[in-house]
Order: structure tokens, then sequence, then C-alpha cells
């Protein structure tokens, strides 16, 4: 029934063959629909946090450059060249380090930013279509009359991170057999190896009167 006087409808209950609920059964349903919608918000806020703090879809090449018999110094240029092939083949991903200054060398260390090649190609894309790569480097001292092609072609491998290695896989006893001071284990893609612990890391590449070495731990 309408009541004029108070503008509402009095007996809507009665009408309607139902009962309000209690007071208590109402604030209880509003604090689930509040928890359950700040459940929802904090899945949907941390869900973005996850994709937002994605990995670098880009990776570090680090060597030890040597020119005429001893470490580079001062500023270079370089050319990267992803093949799929240790010879021959065909370029995959290709970037250009000669941007004024040039790739600063200290005492033969440098390191590059492999990322977004010249045609805007990540890298993450060419390393996750092709299971097989190589690395070539072309240097040049900065602004000079062209570049020097160091040779082989260093193949690309994954990091031989300590969690792939099986448990008891590496014991004193095992290294105690054949080893010298001095030596280190190197990951060469389907075993460990020992190496000599050269200061300047393993010759990969040359070419004239340039030598690049690279860390032993590296891929």
């Amino acid at each position: 029934m309408y009541d004029e006087k108070s503008k509402h409808f009095r007996g809507l209950y009665l009408h309607t063959n139902s009962a309000p609920p209690p007071p208590q059964v109402i604030v209880i349903q509003w604090i689930r629909s509040i928890t359950l919608f700040i459940l929802l918000s904090v899945f949907l806020t941390s869900t973005s946090i996850l994709f937002a703090a994605d990995v670098p879809k880009a990776i570090n090449y680090q060597g030890k450059l040597f020119y005429d018999g001893g470490p580079a110094d001062g500023y270079y240029d370089f050319i990267i060249t992803l093949f799929d092939a240790s010879t021959d083949g065909t370029a995959r991903w290709t970037k250009t380090f000669n941007t004024a200054p040039g790739i600063y060398v200290d005492n033969g260390l440098f390191t590059l930013t492999l990322s977004d090649d010249d045609e805007s190609v990540n890298i993450y894309d060419v390393l996750t279509q092709y299971e097989n790569l190589y690395i070539e480097v072309r240097v040049q001292p900065h602004s000079g009359s062209g570049y020097t092609t160091l040779s082989p072609r260093e193949k690309l491998l994954a990091a031989p991170w300590a969690l792939t290695v099986p448990n008891e896989a590496i014991t004193p006893a095992k290294l105690s057999d054949g080893t010298s001071a001095g030596q280190v284990l190197e990951w060469n893609g389907t075993v460990w190896e020992l190496k000599p612990n050269e200061s300047n890391g393993e010759l990969k590449s040359e070419s004239g009167s340039y030598k690049l070495y690279r860390p032993y731990h590296s891929w």
C-alpha cells in the first residue's frame, strides 16, 4: 500500500509474502561482497605487476680485446651479427655499435648490450626461433676506415646455471683426479671440462692484429 504522507510503500514484505532479512544477515552479505571485491582487486594488481616485471629481453656480451699483442685501449666500433651457421649461413640479427664516441675499451675489457638490432628486431625473437646461432664480431677503431671480421664465429650456448647440475655431479674426489693447481671448470654445452685459468679467458676469435678473449663462465 502506498502512503501519501510518507511517500513510501507500506507493508511491502507482506504483499510479497517474504519477511525482510535480519540486519546482521545484510551486514554479513555486504562484508562478503566487499571482501570478494578486495581479493579480486589484489589478484588483478598482482597479475599486472607480474607481467610488468618481465625479464628484460636483452643479454650482455663481454670480452677482452687485444690489438698488436696487447690489451686494446680507447674507443672502438663493433658490429655484432648472429648467423644460423658457423660459416656462411644467413644473418638473422645485426647490431652496429658506432655511436660517438664509440664503445670504451679499458685494458681490453668491453661490454655490449644486445637487445634491438639495426632493424628494430629484438634478440629475444631470434633466440626463440633458431636453435643454433653463431655470433660474429667485427671491430675497428672509432670512425675507422674499415672493420676487421674476427673468426671463427662463437656458438651461443645456454648459461650453465648451478640448478641444472645434478646432485653429486661434482665432488672433491672427481675434481682431484687428474687436476692441477689453477684449473677451472668450463661447460662446453655437453659436459664439464677442466681448463687452465688464464687471466684473459679463452681465445675465441682473431684476425690480423686483433684477438678476442671471452671469460670461461660465458655462454
